[in-house]
């Protein structure tokens, strides 16, 4: 009788940790910084975590049998369908950048890495919209330093046209402006000044 109860405290204490197990397990997976989804070989959701229906702002019951690429961006429906082929294919691990789709029909950059498991396919999701802004933020800072840059140039190239030019100009300037002043004063322009004065311009 005595080792009958030492069983059953044995076994009391195995189900609590079990318990205790599976309520970590339970949190771990639901609370989690990324969605986790299962879609079965269809495409359908089978299965997903709290914050995978937070990112799409939806119930999860609400997006179960569901086919995933209805939460996907058209433009982006290309990318989804090439990813899944592979990892159905290939059976390997893969990952793309698409956007997904919120109820109100906004939509956010995910990245999505998937994994063949059995027939499902496991889809760990990431936000990375505010990666995907500072990185358009990034292109567009560069084009504006290098239109910048190409007026800068510009900029230097045309004075330096306007260097150059200006020196001929003032030496045809100065001889235009003797033969001015010969006239103003009556006095005769020999056919060699005139000469030197056609030479330079």
């Amino acid at each position: 009788k005595i080792e009958l109860e030492m069983q059953n405290e044995e076994l009391k204490a195995a189900k609590s940790e079990l318990e205790s197990s599976k309520q970590r397990y339970f949190d771990l997976y639901n609370f989690a910084p990324v969605g986790y989804f299962t879609i079965d070989h269809k495409g359908s959701i089978a299965g997903m975590n709290l914050t995978a229906a937070t990112m799409l702002e939806r119930e999860r019951d609400s997006l179960l049998k569901k086919s995933f690429s209805k939460f996907i961006a058209l433009e982006d429906q290309d990318e989804y369908y090439l990813f899944r082929k592979k990892i159905l294919d290939l059976g390997k691990t893969f990952s793309c950048d698409i956007r997904m789709l919120k109820k109100n029909g906004e939509s956010f950059w995910a990245h999505l890495v998937g994994k063949l498991i059995n027939d499902s396919i496991n889809v760990v999701v990431s936000d990375v919209s505010d990666l995907k802004q500072a990185q358009e933020e990034i292109v567009r800072a560069d084009k504006t330093l290098l239109a910048q840059s190409r007026q800068a140039a510009m900029g230097e190239m045309i004075y330096m046209l306007a260097h150059q030019w200006r020196q001929p100009l003032s030496v045809v300037a100065m001889s235009v402006n003797n033969v001015k002043i010969s006239l103003a004063l009556n006095k005769k322009i020999s056919d060699e000044e005139l000469n030197v004065c056609i030479d330079v311009v």
